[in-house]
């Protein structure tokens, strides 16, 4: 007769194996010499910067199931140390002019600098300051917003051991977490940039060296 393992103990044990296959790194933040080691990074011919030397990297935006040629969005996602379920994250990405994400650097501000509707319970939002980075107009600003993230046996987080339902709302089996974010917005001819550093908000500022010495190098070759 077939053994049918019960929801929790199913991805109990999935997390053991996506746990195991996680890099050195990636159960917590690095020590030593390996935090805050970087190098020369080229993405033709849209940037150049140093990127963190021990970070995981992709291609960006994926939304919409199509080629980055085709939406007219370049550029890459750096992913950092995981400390739980909330990831440390830096994007760098050029919108160019007609792209299908974003339409204006106005419009890229507006939402994601202020709330859409009303600011929520433990969300908040700060000033969006003008500066010169890499020669070019900049806007800067940070949020704050919580997150559903689901619950993971990483964390030490289990649900009833009975506890076999499907939810159809996802908050729940997931907890509020505070994800604060930092964004870097760069004006271009053709578009424009868009950096973006996002952390659980216990841990933005022992990675924040890492965004600003991102932007500290940034180069625009658009």
């Amino acid at each position: 007769m077939r053994t049918i393992m019960k929801t929790p103990e199913w991805l109990f044990l999935l997390g053991l194996v996506l746990f195991s296959a996680m890099p050195a790194f990636a159960s917590g933040s690095l020590k030593g010499e390996e935090a805050h080691v970087y190098q020369s990074f080229s993405f033709e011919p849209y940037f150049s910067c140093d990127i963190p030397a021990n970070w995981g990297r992709e291609e960006g935006d994926r939304s919409l199931g199509r080629s980055q040629q085709d939406k007219k969005v370049y550029g890459i996602i750096l992913h950092g140390p995981y400390p739980g379920g909330v990831p440390v994250n830096i994007s760098i990405t050029f919108y160019a002019k007609g792209n299908l994400m974003e339409d204006y650097l106005e419009t890229y501000i507006r939402r994601h600098a202020h709330p859409l509707f009303v600011v929520k319970e433990g969300d908040s939002y700060g000033p969006v300051t003008e500066a010169d980075i890499a020669g070019r107009n900049a806007w800067v600003f940070e949020r704050q917003k919580n997150e559903f993230v689901p619950y993971s046996p990483l964390e030490g987080i289990e649900l009833p051991p009975d506890d076999v339902r499907v939810y159809e709302r996802r908050e729940m089996m997931a907890r509020s977490a505070p994800v604060r974010e930092k964004f870097v917005v760069i004006s271009a001819v053709c578009g424009f940039y868009a950096l973006r550093y996002s952390a659980p908000a216990e841990k933005f500022e022992e990675f924040l060296p890492d965004f600003e010495q991102v932007t500290a190098t940034f180069h625009a070759l658009q």
